[in-house]
């Protein structure tokens, strides 16, 4: 059936406003699911064993953001063993360190060649760390989550409106054709 010019534009104009917002729940479903990941990693992390190992490497990492914004981390590597296996790993602490005089006593703290207690997670040793505990805001986590509830009534109310509103009933195009088809006899 052929559709005369401009007639898809606000439904598509709806659908694809609708295809943003739910790509932005799963965005965010996602951040949340990471940060909900780290803090119970952080929490459990206390209970961890240890194992000696070394720094192999320390220094302050610089990131600056599109807007000039500025944020620091420790970049740290460090080798370990459990049992008879080695491992490696770079995370210094759940937590950021924010400034960058923060960071430099950590890395200080931490020097390259120095020994190190590196916990880890004993049902997979590839996640470890060294300074245990911290770990992610419960308010910010809230944040998110409440964020997220809100984002998806906003996305179930627009494709519900787009579904009522928007799409045509199945015999819409018939019945429309017909009109047509009788208008042009007339």
């Amino acid at each position: 059936m052929h559709r005369e010019s401009g007639e898809w534009g606000p439904r598509f104009g709806w659908w694809l406003l609708t295809l943003a917002f739910v790509g932005l729940n799963v965005l965010m479903g996602l951040c949340i699911r990471d940060l909900v990941h780290e803090g119970s990693l952080a929490a459990e992390s206390v209970t961890w064993p240890s194992a000696p190992g070394t720094i192999l490497s320390a220094s302050v990492g610089v990131s600056h953001g599109h807007r000039g914004a500025t944020s620091y981390r420790a970049d740290i590597r460090y080798r370990f063993a459990v049992g008879e296996r080695m491992f490696e790993g770079r995370r210094l602490a759940f937590d950021g360190c924010g400034s960058e005089r923060a960071c430099q006593a950590l890395v200080d703290a931490h020097p390259a060649g120095s020994p190190a207690e590196i916990h880890y997670r004993p049902a997979s040793p590839e996640e470890n760390v060294v300074i245990p505990g911290g770990g992610t805001d419960d308010v910010l986590v809230l944040v998110f989550g409440l964020g997220e509830v809100l984002l998806a009534l906003i996305t179930l109310a627009m494709v519900t409106l787009g579904v009522i509103l928007l799409l045509p009933l199945p015999m819409l195009p018939l019945a429309l054709q017909r009109r047509q088809q009788a208008r042009a006899e007339k």
